[in-house]
């Protein structure tokens, strides 16, 4: 969790009530009124000449690096709130502060560093706890920050940002279903639109499309403009087969940003579903001039000329998807597949090897592999071929074998 630009205020403004000479504290008032209006430059101003008067006072540096802060200063802000702990080495606001600064630098082993210094010096500090699970999970050191958040939420389980923040730790982890858990009870305490989102994206990870849709739906309510809400509860609806409202969500995102070109792909699959490849190419080609380079758009384009007997388009198609995502098992095989009705017998089995070799368990490559072997006379490793698909749970090749293996 950020540390935000509210409770740096507030922060301020309990400093503010420190003791300073007469002179220096009316300068301080006045940075504090110039920093509640968001003039930050003035602010900044009004602390240094309170520290001209008085350069020993911590509180000053800590709310001249809090101005430095809003300016999006971060290192001058670093400066600052170091300058005050070299004036008392145990000043945790400070430390807590350059931390939340450090982090913003992306610095997050100086900010862990930071976070766990105050945490020494009062180890029930809360929120220090969530800031350094942030800074962890921004290191990919999710048990570390799930570690983090637990103990925030312990100390505090009203901290709705906490278990927002775990969940986001477990989902990396793919946990969904402690990620939901936590996302749930952040939701109960302070319900947000982009929790809401969270959960819907968990739930569509464990297919809990029906669930999914309901938390889409209310961050529609939260924001009826949203696109991409739109066009996710559009993708579960179409994978629950209710292909007339997933058009309708893709419809209406694409209303909402006619750049979108995930919408139109999503519209396109569903088109292509329904066997109106026609339609479908439209929208896949839509997709792709907003996004050159996405390159599924290109394989299902080409999966649906190959239906309409383009083969030649669909190979191109494939070709181009492939440069763009060389580890795609489906699309070799696709590609392979569709050489093999054009007679490049060769060229097809040369897919198909790709796709083995990247996917070990791809069950239709060894099977349009081992009908392709046996179309070159290659009997004996034809059907070992169909033998390997069949017990990788592919019933077809046990219906090739009877047929050309006996």
């Amino acid at each position: 969790m950020k540390l935000s630009y509210f409770s740096l205020f507030l922060l301020f403004l309990a400093l503010a009530s420190s003791g300073y000479s007469q002179t220096a504290k009316d300068y301080t008032d006045r940075g504090n009124e110039k920093e509640e209006l968001g003039d930050h430059s003035g602010a900044i101003i009004e602390f240094s000449k309170a520290l001209e008067i008085d350069p020993q006072n911590k509180e000053s540096f800590v709310l001249r690096g809090i101005s430095k802060s809003g300016l999006g200063d971060f290192n001058g802000a670093i400066t600052d709130f170091s300058k005050a702990i070299e004036i008392d080495s145990q000043f945790i606001t400070a430390y807590f502060i350059r931390g939340s600064a450090k982090s913003r630098l992306k610095d997050y082993i100086g900010a862990i560093a930071d976070f766990s210094k105050a945490l020494e010096i009062d180890p029930k500090y809360s929120m220090a706890l969530s800031n350094r699970g942030y800074s962890k999970s921004e290191l990919q050191d999710y048990n570390g920050a799930i570690v983090d958040y637990s103990s925030a939420i312990e100390l505090d389980p009203k901290n709705s940002f906490a278990y927002y923040d775990r969940g986001n730790a477990r989902k990396y982890l793919e946990n969904f279903k402690g990620a939901i858990s936590d996302y749930s009870s952040a939701i109960e305490i302070e319900p947000r639109k982009e929790w809401f989102s969270s959960r819907g994206g968990a739930k569509f990870q464990i297919k809990d499309y029906v669930g999914a849709i309901a938390d889409f739906t209310k961050v529609i309510e939260f924001e009826p403009r949203n696109e991409k809400a739109y066009y996710l509860r559009g993708e579960c609806k179409k994978n629950l087969g209710n292909n007339n409202e997933a058009i309708e969500d893709y419809n209406k995102a694409i209303e909402i940003n006619p750049k979108f070109a995930e919408s139109y792909f999503g519209r396109g699959e569903v088109l292509a579903n329904i066997k109106d490849n026609i339609a479908a190419i439209v929208n896949f080609t839509k997709a792709i001039e907003i996004n050159p380079k996405l390159a599924p758009a290109y394989s299902n384009r080409g999966s649906a000329k190959a239906d309409l007997q383009d083969h030649r388009g669909a190979i191109s198609d494939f070709s181009k998807s492939l440069e763009l995502d060389t580890k795609d098992a489906n699309t070799l095989a696709q590609r392979g597949l569709v050489e093999t009705r054009l007679k490049d017998y060769n060229g097809a089995i040369k897919d198909f090897n790709l796709a083995i070799e990247i996917n070990p368990k791809f069950s239709k490559a060894y099977y349009y592999r081992g009908l392709v072997k046996i179309t070159l006379d290659q009997k004996d490793s034809g059907c070992l071929d169909l033998s390997k698909a069949g017990e990788l749970g592919d019933a077809e090749a046990y219906d090739a074998i009877k047929k050309y293996c006996q």
